[in-house]
C-alpha cells in the first residue's frame, strides 16, 4: 500500500497559475483524495492521527510531497483532512462536496508565498518535531493608480487622475461634492456618450458626479483625468470646504474588479 501511495504521489499534476477553472477543481479533488488515502494507511498501521510530518517525513515516507498550490491549500487537522479554495478561504474537510467548489469561480493572477514553521517538542524520553506549510495567495496589485487634486476660483474643480499601468475592460470614477456653502453643478470632465457622465444635485445634499466606461477592448494603458466643476452662489463669501469632498473609483482587468475611495 504504501509504494502504491508513493507512485500515485508522484504522478500528481499540481494545479498552476492560468489553468482553467474545471483543470483547478480536478487537481484540487485528486490532491485531497490522495492525502485522505494516506491518512487512512497511516491511522491503519499506527493507531493515530498523524501529522503533515508523519505522512512526509518518516523513513518509508506516506507521500513523497505535501500537496501545495497558489490555488487552494490541503491542512491537517487532528488527522482531518480540510481544504482550502481558493487559498486564504475557510478550510472545510475534504469529504464535503463544495470541498473545490470555490475554484470554479476563482481566477489565477496575484502573488504567491509559502511559509513553512516547525515546533519541537522534547519528553523526558522522545523529541517530536512537527512542521506545517502554510501557503497565502494575494490578489492581483490594482491595475490603475489614482492621484487626486483640487483647485479654487470662480470655477471650483476636484481633479481625480487615473494612470492604468495594463489593459483594462471597464472603469468608473464618483465624485461628491460637498454642499456647505450652496455650491452647485457646473460642469464635468471628460465627456462624451463613450463614458456617460451624469450627476446628481439633491436640494441641500452634496452634488454628485459619475463618470462610467466600458467596451469589450480593454483601454490601453494610459493617463486620464476626471474633472467634477463647480461653483458658489452669486455674492456668497468664503473658500470651498474641499475635505467635506470624496471620490471612488473602481476598474476591472482580466475579470478582476479593484476598487478604492478617499477624500480630497
Amino acid at each position: 500500500m504504501i509504494v502504491v501511495l508513493g507512485v500515485l504521489a508522484a504522478v500528481v499534476v499540481f494545479s498552476l497559475g492560468g489553468v482553467s477553472a474545471s483543470a483547478s477543481v480536478a487537481s484540487c479533488r485528486a490532491d485531497a483524495h490522495i492525502v485522505e488515502t494516506a491518512v487512512r494507511a497511516y491511522v491503519t498501521q499506527n493507531g493515530v492521527a498523524p501529522t503533515t510530518a508523519d505522512l512526509t517525513g518518516s523513513t518509508n515516507p506516506y507521500l513523497d510531497s505535501f500537496p501545495s498550490s497558489p490555488s487552494f491549500s490541503i491542512v491537517l487537522d487532528h488527522g482531518v483532512v480540510e481544504v482550502a479554495a481558493p487559498t486564504g478561504s475557510a478550510p472545510v474537510p475534504a469529504t464535503s462536496p463544495s470541498a473545490c467548489a470555490g475554484l470554479s469561480s476563482a481566477r489565477s493572477g496575484g502573488t504567491t508565498t509559502t511559509t513553512t514553521s516547525s515546533t519541537t517538542t522534547t519528553t523526558s524520553s522522545t523529541t517530536t518535531t512537527t512542521s506545517s506549510t502554510t501557503t497565502t495567495t494575494l490578489p492581483p496589485s490594482p491595475p490603475v493608480s489614482v492621484t487626486v487634486s483640487s483647485s479654487s476660483g470662480t470655477t471650483s474643480r476636484d481633479v481625480v487622475r487615473l494612470t492604468f499601468s495594463r489593459p483594462v475592460t471597464s472603469w468608473s470614477v464618483s465624485i461628491q461634492v460637498g454642499t456647505a456653502n450652496g455650491e452647485f453643478y457646473r460642469g464635468m470632465s471628460p465627456g462624451g456618450r463613450a463614458y456617460s457622465p451624469h450627476h446628481t444635485s439633491p436640494r441641500g445634499g452634496p452634488v454628485s458626479y459619475t463618470w462610467t466606461y466600458a467596451s469589450r477592448s480593454p483601454v490601453k494603458p494610459r493617463p486620464l483625468n476626471v474633472v467634477a466643476y463647480f461653483s458658489l452662489p452669486r455674492g456668497t463669501h468664503g473658500p470651498h470646504d474641499f475635505a467635506s469632498d470624496a471620490y471612488s473609483w473602481s476598474a476591472t482587468a482580466s475579470g478582476v474588479v479593484s476598487s478604492g475611495s478617499g477624500h480630497f
